[in-house]
Formats: C-alpha cells, sequence, structure tokens
C-alpha cells in the first residue's frame, strides 16, 4: 500500500519493501533503524513504520527531491502509526 500527496509518496516499511529497495542483502544495505524498527514487536496493534519513499517532481515540493526512505514520526502535527 501506498499514499501520494503533493508529490510526496508515503510507503509502509516491510520485508517486501526492503528487498525491493535493498536488494537481497537489504540486511546489511537498509539503513539500521529501518531494520530494528521492522523486525522489533509493534507498541500498538496495527502500527507500522511508514517513510517518505520518494518525493515526485512537482512545483510544490522543489527542494525536497533528495529525501529517501526516511521515517515519517509524524504528519501536520499528528503522530504517525500506520498509513
Amino acid at each position: 500500500s501506498y499514499f501520494v500527496i503533493a508529490g510526496l509518496f508515503f510507503t509502509p516499511v516491510n520485508l517486501k519493501f526492503l528487498k525491493s529497495e535493498y536488494g537481497k542483502d537489504y540486511m546489511y544495505e537498509a539503513p539500521v533503524h529501518l531494520l530494528r524498527r521492522v523486525h522489533a514487536f509493534p507498541e500498538k496493534e496495527g502500527e507500522e513504520v511508514v517513510v517518505l519513499s520518494s518525493v515526485l517532481p512537482a512545483k510544490v515540493n522543489v527542494g525536497y527531491e533528495d529525501i529517501v526512505n526516511t521515517q515519517v514520526k509524524s504528519f501536520n502535527g499528528e503522530k504517525v502509526e500506520n498509513l
């Protein structure tokens, strides 16, 4: 699953995502903080790690093009617990 708003592409982090982004050696290539969160038990039922996976080119997000696979902890002041 994913969510796109204003060219910002959000997706939950799971093993399928890690393998597609970092390849078969994802355990060595992926950022440690994402690996820890994916392999940890969620604090709440339904909780998942959400990342800003990529930024699509658009006038509204100029300057954010280099942000990739960054964990989103809050959005518009609201804590992000899942997608």
